[in-house]
This record gives C-alpha cells, sequence and structure tokens, in this order.
C-alpha cells in the first residue's frame, strides 16, 4: 500500500535525477463556505476558474498550471469543491453513491473506492478525454447535514516534471488537511490505495 497520491509520480512522469530538495509550499488563501460553516485553503499560485458561495452552495474550481500540457494541448490539471447543505439526506453511502453517479461515468475505470469511518469516502479513478488519458480522485465527506466533495484531475503526460507532480501532491494534500467542518477535520483518515500497475491494481 503507497499513499494515494504519491502514486501520480509512477503513474504520470519519469522520475527526476537532479536530486533537488522539494522547495517549501507557496502562500494559501484561505476560503470559506456556507457562511463559514466550512473552511479551507488553497494555494495562491492555484489560478482561480469560478469561486462562489450562496450560503447554500459553494463551488471553487481552480487550474494548476503545467507549463508541460497547458503549452502544448488543451488538456488541463483542475481542482473542483463542492460544498452544499443537503436537510433530511439519506445515509452517508446512498447519498455519496448519487453524488459519485454524477461524477463517474461509463468512459471511466474506477481503480479503487475506499470509505474510512461513517462520513469520509475517496474513489480513484482512470478516463480518456480524446487521446489522453486521466486520473482522477474525487474526495467526500459529511458532518450533519454539510456534504464537501473535492475532485482532483490530472492528465498523465511524460513531459510532466517529477518536481510538478510533487508539489501538486503537497499541495491537495495540505488542501484535504485544511478541510475543516468548524474545528472537526473533514478528511481525518489519510487514504492509501494499491500499487498500481499501467493496467490497475497490482495483485
Amino acid at each position: 500500500m503507497i499513499h494515494r497520491l504519491s502514486l501520480l509520480a509512477a503513474l504520470a512522469v519519469p522520475v527526476s535525477a537532479n536530486g533537488q530538495t522539494p522547495t517549501v509550499g507557496d502562500a494559501l488563501r484561505k476560503l470559506t463556505a456556507l457562511g463559514g460553516v466550512v473552511t479551507f485553503a488553497v494555494p495562491a499560485v492555484w489560478h482561480v476558474l469560478y469561486e462562489s458561495d450562496t450560503g447554500s452552495l459553494g463551488q471553487f474550481v481552480y487550474h494548476v498550471r503545467n507549463p508541460a500540457t497547458d503549452s502544448a494541448s488543451d488538456d488541463r490539471t483542475n481542482i473542483i469543491i463542492n460544498v452544499r447543505r443537503r436537510l433530511g439526506s439519506r445515509t452517508f453511502a446512498a447519498y455519496s453513491d448519487s453524488l459519485l453517479g454524477g461524477l463517474i461515468d461509463s468512459t471511466m475505470i474506477v481503480l479503487d473506492d475506499t470509505t474510512a469511518g461513517p462520513a469520509q469516502r475517496a474513489v480513484m479513478w482512470r478516463g480518456q478525454i480524446r487521446s489522453t488519458p486521466y486520473v482522477g480522485f474525487d474526495d467526500i465527506a459529511r458532518s450533519g447535514d454539510i456534504w464537501v466533495s473535492v475532485r482532483i484531475v490530472l492528465p498523465l503526460s511524460k513531459r510532466t516534471p517529477s518536481e510538478w507532480t510533487e508539489r501538486l501532491t503537497r499541495d491537495t494534500e495540505q488542501l484535504l488537511e485544511t478541510m475543516r467542518f468548524g474545528s472537526k477535520a473533514a478528511f481525518p483518515v489519510d487514504i492509501v490505495y494499491p500499487a498500481l500497475t499501467a493496467f490497475g491494481p497490482s495483485k
């Protein structure tokens, strides 16, 4: 078993041979949703595509710039965060199934689906847009009638330097760690996935 985002380097890019020490993370932007009920932080360098909070629905979309793919194609790395209040919703399993039903389509292969505790779930998948393979992570958490979903989606490309992938790993880990329902961590469990081969989970 390995940390779920650490496997991106193996999936997407060759190992760097320069031995450089990863740089310290960038400054964070602190954000709130549903009138401050949910808080989290994103790197200030992430390009904002959309940020909205109506008080009952918070939607936040970011583009993580990657010159290796952005300059050569329309393929993009995106982080999508949805925060919603759902009164009288079904069980965690039933409602998270309905959320994922709107996110996962028939062109995607689910590589792992893990529920940790009573209110945290993570799904890893691979898909393809035109000729480009993608990998994605969907994280879902609940506290009372408040639901949070975080989608991390990136194209797989050998042109992407390992340093960029390592930075994305740190930044997205930090995002999940800062996501809170009041003082309560939204994603308290560090989900891990099976080690992968090019064709899916290894035995």
